[in-house]
């Protein structure tokens, strides 16, 4: 019963974004993601060139917190209700414009 009235809750705020509102907030999320990407990137490439013989374990739960937290926005099920706004609005109209191609880009990854 909780997990519905959350997503009933989600799906009020979601529906009350306008299409540019909900873009935007799809840019930021996979800005952010990106920047955990990044940071994952770092962290694994400071363990196998230049991290003390002790610190491995500190660096997987490092590794493991980021990972962690890169799944949990990658999969949040308020991006299908964003792509879905988007999808159904004029954003979509040209199918070269920005908006279009990174819509796309973003449903394949997330299907």
């Amino acid at each position: 019963m909780e997990g519905s009235t959350s997503t009933l809750n989600r799906n009020r705020r979601v529906s009350r974004l306008s299409p540019r509102e909900a873009y935007h907030e799809l840019v930021s999320r996979s800005k952010e993601i990106a920047h955990l990407d990044s940071a994952m990137e770092l962290a694994y490439w400071d363990q196998r060139t230049a991290i003390p013989a002790k610190g491995h374990a500190y660096r997987v739960r490092h590794l493991a917190a980021l990972a962690k937290m890169r799944y949990r926005r990658f999969t949040d099920p308020r991006i299908a209700d964003l792509l879905s706004i988007v999808e159904s609005s004029s954003l979509m109209a040209d199918p070269l414009s920005t908006e279009s191609v990174n819509i796309r880009e973003w449903r394949s990854t997330n299907g």
